[in-house]
């Protein structure tokens, strides 16, 4: 089951991680210039999105270490 709420199937979950993946390259382009989403400080934003990320790529999650290396700005935006 992917998160719980599919049954597995490879080519469903393959696709669904590329999306991640699309995505989280997209929010590290973002993240380039800026050390918060929105603003010079944190905000609800940066907690929101924090929690996900962290989700993400901690546990369980489905970021392994080989995937955060290739978005380095998104690692240094969680560290921060």
């Amino acid at each position: 089951m992917i998160a719980g709420y599919i049954a597995y199937a490879k080519p469903v979950q393959t696709s669904l991680l590329n999306k991640l993946t699309q995505r989280l390259q997209t929010l590290d382009r973002v993240l380039s210039t800026r050390t918060f989403i929105v603003g010079d400080r944190m905000t609800l934003a940066d907690i929101a999105l924090g929690s996900v990320l962290f989700s993400l790529t901690t546990g369980n999650g489905h970021i392994d270490a080989a995937a955060r290396a290739k978005i380095p700005n998104v690692v240094r935006y969680l560290e921060t």
